[in-house]
């Protein structure tokens, strides 16, 4: 109880000398009350601009990392290729071994026949003189027809070797054109340009150790052919030495028709495959608000999106027209299921201004473009098929010294490519 009575006292006290101050500075509280308010606003202020900054910067790094994901998964691909190779190789290598042994087995056993029959030739008759000479004629002749199979066998080579040249060549045409677009997406960020540059060594790398593996391989498989043929040589009779090079010189001919019809399909398959894509597009979406669909020198499809209020004046949010342009747009692009789709984002030249959050048109256009992306991706295109870049005013397709001309060039182009 005495406790008690102490502390109320204690509290009793304290409550009169805060009264007494209270009254005496009361102007005081007031004035810091209204500037720990203003602080208070200007912090909420500061927060708030800090959270929108933070929102742009986890989109963009949410793109960046599917970027990213993707070039590793073609990375991992490349691998598993230069794996398989090397299996092959090794097996290859080890039929090989087999086969020599087969053959000096063969040899040895050939050696010890013919010393029989060289002893038993030296009691022969003329009669046996004879027909040893008669066997001579036949022997050459077999050898004469051996000879000319022979060269139409290894004419027959030369061909498949030449077109399979032509069509590494149509290949590699084709990698080159993709690494055009390839080097469209300079304006990628950071991150991206690392891993770009990274997967294109590795894959390079693997392209290199493959072609190697692939002539040992070849070596290997005609060090294999060649002493299959002698083993056959010294077992079977000339006509099936004969028989043998004539089956050869048929599956040749055959692997060449087969080699040479590809290339052709190969020649003939990215041309088929964009002006397919053009007519299916040109019906559906050219000509809606401006939007125009064409093929370009390297057969890619592009469909140009003019910006007749796509956008807001440096903004990177979709106007409600523009939503229900690139809603047409994507009911068709979601049925291009083997394409690669590339979102470009354009500007003029005006810069953004002072107190934009872009510090220039490159990083509007890609803010754009990254928006059409993500309007793509919800509208059901895959999005494993779809990636962004920004150019900025590098690329008019007007003059900038016009209004008109300065509307042409804010756009934003898409360009399907084929896998």
């Amino acid at each position: 109880m005495a406790k008690f009575a102490v502390t109320a006292v204690t509290i009793a006290l304290l409550a009169a000398s805060n009264l007494v101050f209270a009254e005496d500075d009361v102007a005081t509280l007031k004035e810091e009350i209204t500037g720990l308010q203003t602080k208070l606003s200007n912090v909420t202020r500061g927060r708030d601009y800090l959270l929108g900054e933070f929102n742009s910067t986890k989109t963009k790094l949410s793109n960046v990392t599917r970027g990213r994901d993707y070039l590793l998964g073609e990375f991992n691909s490349a691998k598993a290729d230069k794996a398989e190779i090397e299996s092959n190789l090794t097996r290859a290598n080890e039929k090989s071994k087999t086969l020599d042994a087969r053959l000096r087995r063969a040899i040895a056993h050939s050696k010890s026949t013919r010393s029989t029959l060289e002893s038993q030739l030296a009691t022969a008759t003329a009669d046996q003189k004879h027909l040893r000479a008669r066997l001579g004629r036949a022997i050459a002749h077999s050898k004469s027809t051996r000879s000319t199979l022979e060269d139409q066998l290894a004419t027959a080579t030369a061909d498949r070797k030449h077109l399979r040249a032509r069509l590494g060549r149509a290949i590699a045409h084709s990698k080159s054109t993709r690494s055009t677009l390839e080097d469209q997406l300079a304006a990628a960020t950071a991150d991206q340009k690392h891993l770009r540059a990274r997967l294109g060594r590795a894959i390079a790398y693997s392209k290199s150790t493959r072609s190697t593996l692939e002539d040992q391989l070849a070596a290997a498989t005609a060090d294999r052919k060649h002493l299959r043929a002698r083993l056959g040589r010294a077992i079977a009779h000339s006509k099936s030495t004969r028989s043998t090079l004539e089956n050869q010189l048929a599956s040749v001919t055959v692997g060449r028709d087969h080699l040479r019809s590809k290339l052709q399909n190969t020649l003939s398959a990215p041309a088929t495959w964009a002006s397919d894509v053009n007519a299916k597009l040109a019906s559906t979406i050219d000509g809606l608000e401006g939007t125009q669909v064409t093929v370009d020198s390297n057969d890619n499809v592009n469909v140009r999106v003019g910006n007749t209020g796509l956008f807001r004046t440096g903004g990177t949010v979709l106007s409600a027209p523009g939503s229900n342009l690139l809603s047409q747009i994507a009911q068709q692009l979601a049925l291009q299921s083997d394409a690669d789709i590339t979102v470009i984002g354009h500007t003029d030249n005006i810069p953004v201004g002072e107190g934009n959050r872009f510090n220039n048109n490159s990083e509007l256009s890609f803010a754009r473009a990254s928006s059409t992306l993500q309007f793509l991706r919800d509208s059901g295109v895959p999005a494993e098929n779809l990636s962004a870049a920004g150019y900025g005013e590098d690329y008019p397709i007007a003059s900038n010294d016009t209004p008109e001309g300065r509307q042409q060039n804010r756009r934003v182009e898409i360009v399907l490519k084929q896998k």
